[in-house]
């Protein structure tokens, strides 16, 4: 194989491998807030419809949340977490969101 050639399969390679580093850095997990959540915490698994089950999104990187009709519109969180989007809808028109 000719010095081209490793030139043309290593810029290839380097070409799928920052593609799929790309592709990781901007996947998203979508959390909804659940219609019937017991508390107003957002670090309690629970409160969330979620994949897997009962997930918090405080242990997810780029969060995408969403919050529709609720029995709990007041919800308080005390870490930081990185969020991707997010969304209101449902006939709830407000939300109170605090934290630390």
């Amino acid at each position: 194989m000719g010095r081209r050639a490793h030139s043309t399969a290593y810029l290839a390679a380097l070409c799928v491998g920052l593609a799929g580093w790309f592709t990781a850095a901007q996947a998203q997990t979508t959390f909804t807030w659940s219609p019937t959540a017991g508390t107003g915490v957002l670090e309690t698994g629970a409160n969330w419809i979620s994949t897997p089950p009962n997930t918090a999104p405080v242990t997810a990187d780029n969060a995408a949340l969403v919050f529709g009709a609720s029995t709990q519109s007041h919800v308080s969180f005390g870490s930081s977490i990185d969020v991707y989007s997010l969304e209101f809808s449902g006939d709830y028109p407000h939300y109170y969101l605090e934290g630390n």
